[in-house]
């Protein structure tokens, strides 16, 4: 997964600048766009010329997290001292000034599992950023009753309250948001990890290595030697058995 730092220079979109610590809430969003391909970047490109107003701080699909506002910076999310009358227990104090705001795409063609761990992953990486409670990560609809993010509606909300359960867990993907960034992906990492094994196992079998210390560095003499071995073998020579050393 990428993480980028992708500032939009449309200034209409883009309100005062703040201190970080003025900064008490998360606001969770959905785009509401089900179009294909309206994912992450091609909410950024809309940004870039937007003329009525909504933004937000961060997009993020199944494949990325785009950072389209700093976070010193106010974004047009919830709308500072307006509601919709269906929410009339709605958290007033939560403003544009002191929140961030995290919209998730909901592209027919995206992968929703995914997404959902992005978004989770990036709320639980938030939240200690700014030393968040866990209570102060609402819904759109908390903030002003619009409802927001809409596709977690039905069920009374069902999977909005198992996300609230799901940030309370420690975090799995640390997400350097100071730059742009890989992180997770931990199904190619269990992949790799499965070829190298199966790799490993069959050098021991040739005799290109004993199978000592297989997690530590080698030297420039221990790869020549691996190396030459591999030559050898392809060349069809019989090699010697490499015996361990006597622990």
């Amino acid at each position: 997964m990428e993480f980028k730092y992708k500032p939009i220079s449309n200034q209409k979109q883009i309100g005062k600048r703040r201190k970080l610590s003025d900064i008490k809430y998360l606001v969770i969003h959905d785009t509401g766009n089900t179009s294909k391909g309206a994912d992450a970047e091609a909410h950024f490109k809309y940004l870039q010329t937007a003329i009525r107003y909504g933004s937000a701080h961060y997009y993020l699909d199944d494949r990325e997290i785009i950072q389209t506002i700093g976070d010193s910076l106010v974004a047009w999310s919830i709308g500072d001292k307006w509601g919709y009358s269906n929410n009339p227990n709605r958290t007033k104090d939560a403003l544009n000034s002191n929140s961030i705001s995290v919209e998730l795409c909901i592209n027919a063609d995206i992968d929703k599992a995914k997404a959902y761990k992005n978004l989770v992953e990036l709320t639980k990486n938030l939240m200690k950023k700014f030393n968040i409670s866990q209570d102060k990560v609402i819904r759109h609809f908390d903030a002003t009753g619009k409802i927001c993010p809409g596709s977690w509606s039905k069920n009374n909300w069902a999977k909005w309250w198992q996300f609230k359960e799901d940030i309370k867990k420690p975090i799995e993907w640390a997400i350097d948001l100071s730059k742009d960034s890989t992180f997770g992906n931990t199904e190619i990492k269990e992949k790799v990890g499965e070829q190298m094994q199966e790799e490993f196992k069959k050098a021991i079998e040739l005799g290109i290595t004993d199978g000592s210390r297989p997690k530590d560095p080698a030297t420039r003499e221990e790869v020549a030697m691996m190396v030459l071995r591999g030559i050898k073998i392809a060349k069809g020579e019989v090699l010697p058995n490499i015996s361990k050393k006597p622990t």
